[in-house]
């Protein structure tokens, strides 16, 4: 539980959460590690699994607001990723 609070104070920053004027640069947590065993309990997880996937689903979510915005839009929609 304290994972899930410690993750959604680190995904709040002064500037707000993702829906924020420019993409946050600075690396932070929204991969929760227990969360990625719960979904492949038949293996164990390394790691390096939670940074590399959270690396993967920033630049997923970069990439999503940049082509929301691009199409004139400032709400990020399924669509877009």
């Amino acid at each position: 539980m304290s994972d899930d609070l410690d993750t959604k104070k680190t995904l709040k920053s002064d500037s707000g959460f993702l829906g924020a004027q420019s993409f946050p640069e600075t690396n932070f947590d929204i991969i929760i590690k227990s969360k990625i065993k719960s979904a492949v309990p038949e293996l164990s997880v390394a790691g390096e699994v939670p940074d590399a996937l959270n690396k993967k689903v920033l630049q997923i979510l970069k990439d999503a607001s940049e082509r929301a915005k691009a199409n004139g839009r400032r709400t990020l929609q399924a669509r877009d990723l």
